[in-house]
């Protein structure tokens, strides 16, 4: 399948640049779909051309299509080192593969140390930091394994109870599986981990005028209109179709993006007044109704 991609890419790129234009992407598709339509074209392009140059590299094409497919790629060049070592460690968990079914059975097992088949909040919480701590334990850092581990754990703290309160509500099966994950959840628990975390980072970045998830000292957890104006450019490049969007806005768009996540509803969806800033639970509501609007692979994820 590579070598037929390479073929094809090279068969469009007719100047031998290694980039081709929108409109060359599009008769490509037409020739697959005839009936596909322009807004169809439109969502595709904006979720391949990752870094906004107007042109699409093979590289870019391959990593949509190894997202579509059993492995997800989650990193993107705006993360943080944080959050990209925080993908590293966690995306083989979520591969369809024998190679990550594998890997979350003992992942699972060591993550429910009970064995009674369900995992809390709690146990989740613990695990994550435990795996992080052997990942540099095994990998080798400057520092001491166990103060590295614990570092990208507390970065990332925030976004653990987001993830698991969206796995743990999608097998069903009594009240008892409803409040915990269960092994049937776990892959798409490891998903979400990592994508909020990566949400986490985007709207940490924005938080108090520019900090980072490491560094959260003027952070409240609550965005201003005066911070998404003064930060909103800085977040286009973490593989988020609604963040990517929002960053080719002038002010005044970008304004009304955030009247569109100042909802005034919870992680649940509950109303809770509408007010001035845009809580963490907003943020991260607005950034998936986006994915799941252009029918993304993080999107097809998240609306599972």
């Amino acid at each position: 399948m590579a070598a037929a991609l390479k073929a094809k890419f090279a068969e469009l790129d007719t100047d031998g640049s290694g980039t081709i234009s929108k409109d060359e992407f599009a008769k490509l598709l037409k020739k697959g779909n005839p009936k596909i339509d322009e807004k169809s074209i439109e969502t595709v392009w904006k979720k391949l051309d990752s870094d906004g140059s107007g042109k699409l590299s093979f590289d870019e094409l391959a990593n949509y299509l190894g997202n579509s497919g059993d492995k997800m790629e989650f990193k993107s060049p705006g993360m943080s080192p944080a959050c990209q070592t925080f993908c590293d460690v966690f995306k083989s968990l979520t591969y369809k593969t024998d190679e990550g079914r594998v890997a979350r059975g003992h992942a699972f097992a060591a993550c429910d140390p009970n064995g009674n088949g369900y995992v809390s909040l709690a146990e989740v919480d613990g695990w994550i930091q435990k795996v992080l701590i052997t990942y540099f334990g095994q990998k080798g850092c400057d520092g001491d394994p166990k103060e590295e581990g614990t570092r990208i754990w507390k970065c990332f703290r925030a976004s653990y109870i987001r993830a698991h309160t969206d796995a743990k509500d999608i097998a069903g099966g009594g009240s008892r599986a409803d409040d915990y994950v269960t092994a049937k959840e776990f892959r798409l628990l490891c998903t979400y981990l990592i994508l909020y975390a990566a949400m986490y980072d985007a709207f940490a970045l924005i938080d108090g005028g520019g900090g980072s998830v490491e560094d959260k000292s003027g952070d409240d957890r609550k965005m201003t209109l005066a911070e998404w104006k003064q930060g909103y450019k800085t977040v286009a490049k973490h593989g988020f179709v609604g963040l990517s969007d929002a960053a080719k806005l002038d002010a005044a768009g970008a304004e009304e993006v955030f009247k569109k996540m100042n909802s005034g509803k919870d992680a649940e969806g509950k109303e809770y007044g509408n007010d001035s800033v845009v809580m963490l639970a907003e943020f991260c509501a607005y950034v998936e109704k986006c994915e799941i609007d252009a029918g993304t692979p993080f999107g097809q994820a998240l609306g599972a």
